[in-house]
């Protein structure tokens, strides 16, 4: 009676074990319907934004400011790229658009300049 006992419960684990083996995804949890409908769902309610690069960061600031900070990280970024270009190391990021010139087009150059003068204002103008 014990071995037909052992043997009843050996047969029962290898059932469970070839059972969870081979469904071991419940029934539509994870299906690419539900993955999808999860997806709409999470950009509905704000937490799935779109970056420009996976490399880009995201900066939480009030609403009223957030043109403001754009325009102060587009003439951050093109000072440090400034900087890379003339291999220089500029405090100043007009300085660096003025060190990097000969490696720039004039189109360049003018364009770098007039966001440095959107990133100034938006840093200084407050009227």
């Amino acid at each position: 009676v014990l071995i037909h006992l052992c043997l009843f419960v050996v047969v029962i684990l290898r059932v469970a074990v070839i059972g969870s083996l081979c469904c071991s995804v419940m029934p539509g949890r994870w299906s690419a319907q539900v993955l999808e409908e999860r997806r709409l769902r999470a950009i509905r309610r704000g937490y799935v934004v779109a970056r420009s690069s996976p490399a880009a960061g995201i900066v939480k600031v009030p609403p009223e400011v957030a043109p403001r900070v754009r325009a102060v990280a587009r003439s951050l970024s093109l000072h440090q790229q400034h900087n890379i270009l003339s291999g220089g190391c500029e405090p100043v990021a007009r300085a660096a658009t003025r060190a990097a010139r000969p490696l720039l087009g004039d189109r360049a150059y003018k364009a770098a300049m007039r966001q440095h003068d959107e990133g100034n204002l938006a840093k200084h103008d407050w009227s």
